[in-house]
C-alpha cells in the first residue's frame, strides 16, 4: 500500500484554536477550489480482487430455464489513512471469446452448436451486466472502510440460460469472460454510479475461469393417445384405429421407439380383455399392416432428435373373429424409448 497516494486526496482537518489571518485565507481558499470537484484519490494501491469469475450450470433441458451463481470473485480495499473511506464500487464484465452480450455465447466444439447465456448483477437476473461503455446500467454498490482498516466483499455474478433451447446434447464452454472493478473514493459521501463511467479513478481487473454448461442427452415421451377402435355391431370385418406417440430429443440424438405385447398377450398374439373374455388385435408402424411394431430390434422404430417434439403413428387393426360378448374390451401397452 502506498500510504503516501492514499492521504493526497483527503482533506485534513486543520488543528484546533487560533490561526493567523493569513492562514485561515488559504484554508478558504483550499476549501473553494476543493469544492470545485469531488474529492477522490487513486485507490490503485489499496484495492485488488481475488479469485475468478466462474459459473459452471450444469446439466441444461429444454424445458426451463437454468441458473447458476459464481461466488469466487472478490474484491479487497485497505485504507491507509486516519479518515473514513466511503466507496463506490462499479462492476463490468467485458463479453467473451465469442464477442456478444445480451445474449452471451458457450460453443460446443463436437456438434458445433452455440448455447445462449446471460450474466446479471441481481439474482433476479432483470439487469444484465455488460462491458463499460457497453450502454448497459452500472452494476454499482456503496462500502465504506474505517480509518487503519480494510474490507474484503464478495463480488456475486449471475448467470441464466434462458429455456426452449434446442441444441445437440454435449458440453459447451465460453472463455475470456473477464472485466473490471472501478472504485470511486471520497472523505464524504459515496460518490454517484454515474461517476464510474469518467475516466479517471482506479480500475482493477479481474479475470475468467470460464463459463461451462452441459445440454443433457435426455429423452422424453411428450404425450401419447388412446387407439379407439369405436363401437361395433360385428366383427365380420377388420377394424382399424390410429393413435400417436409424441417425443422430444436433443438435436442429433439417436432414438428407438419399442412397444410391449401388452397386459392380456397370449404368445405373440395381443388381446384386450372384456366381459366375453378376449379379442385379438395388432399394432403395425404402416397404414397397410405389414410391419408390426413391438419391443424386437428391427420390429421397433428409430430416429434422430431435432430438438422439437417428433410425433409417430401407431397402426391398429382388429382382425375378423368370432362374436364375443358384448362390452368394453381393453388393453395397456407400455412405450418404451431408448435413447
Amino acid at each position: 500500500m502506498n500510504a503516501r497516494s492514499l492521504a493526497d486526496g483527503w482533506t485534513r482537518r486543520p488543528p484546533a484554536g487560533p490561526r493567523p489571518i493569513a492562514a485561515l485565507a488559504a484554508a478558504v481558499l483550499c476549501a473553494a477550489l476543493l469544492g470545485l470537484a469531488p474529492a477522490r484519490m487513486a485507490v490503485a494501491q489499496s484495492c485488488w480482487t481475488g479469485g475468478a469469475l466462474h459459473l459452471d450450470f450444469g446439466a441444461v433441458t429444454p424445458a426451463g430455464h437454468t441458473d447458476a451463481q459464481s461466488s469466487g470473485l472478490s474484491y479487497t480495499c485497505q485504507n491507509g489513512t486516519q479518515d473514513t473511506a466511503y466507496l463506490r464500487v462499479c462492476v463490468f464484465a467485458n463479453p467473451g471469446q465469442w464477442g456478444t452480450v445480451a445474449p452471451r455465447r458457450m460453443f460446443n466444439y463436437s456438434s458445433p452448436a452455440y448455447m445462449s447465456y446471460d450474466l446479471y448483477a441481481d439474482p433476479a437476473r432483470t439487469q444484465v451486466l455488460g462491458p463499460l461503455g457497453g450502454g448497459f446500467p452500472v452494476h454499482s454498490w456503496t462500502d465504506q472502510v474505517a480509518p487503519g482498516t480494510s474490507v474484503t466483499r464478495s463480488i456475486p455474478v449471475y448467470g441464466r440460460v434462458p429455456a426452449g433451447q434446442n441444441l445437440p446434447a454435449g458440453g459447451y464452454q465460453e472463455q475470456g469472460v473477464n472485466g473490471i472493478v472501478r472504485f470511486r473514493q471520497s472523505a464524504i459521501a459515496p460518490p454517484p454510479a454515474s461517476d464510474c463511467l469518467v475516466a479517471g479513478g482506479a480500475n482493477v481487473g479481474f479475470s475468467s475461469s470460464g463459463v461451462v454448461a452441459s445440454f443433457a442427452n435426455a429423452c422424453t415421451i411428450v404425450a401419447s393417445t388412446v387407439m379407439d377402435f369405436g363401437y361395433v355391431a360385428s366383427l365380420a370385418t377388420a377394424r382399424t384405429a390410429t393413435s400417436s406417440i409424441q417425443l422430444r430429443c436433443p438435436v442429433n440424438a439417436a432414438w428407438r421407439v419399442g412397444l410391449g405385447a401388452g397386459s392380456h398377450a397370449a404368445g405373440p398374439v395381443r388381446r384386450m380383455a372384456g366381459p366375453g373374455g378376449h379379442l385379438a388385435y395388432e399394432l403395425y408402424q404402416d397404414p397397410g399392416h405389414g410391419l408390426v411394431w413391438d419391443n424386437a430390434q428391427g420390429a421397433d422404430q428409430g430416429g434422430t432428435g431435432t430438438g422439437q417434439a417428433q410425433t409417430l403413428t401407431v397402426h391398429g387393426r382388429v382382425p375378423p373373429q368370432p362374436e364375443a360378448m358384448p362390452g368394453t374390451y381393453s388393453d395397456t401397452v407400455t412405450v418404451t424409448l431408448t435413447y
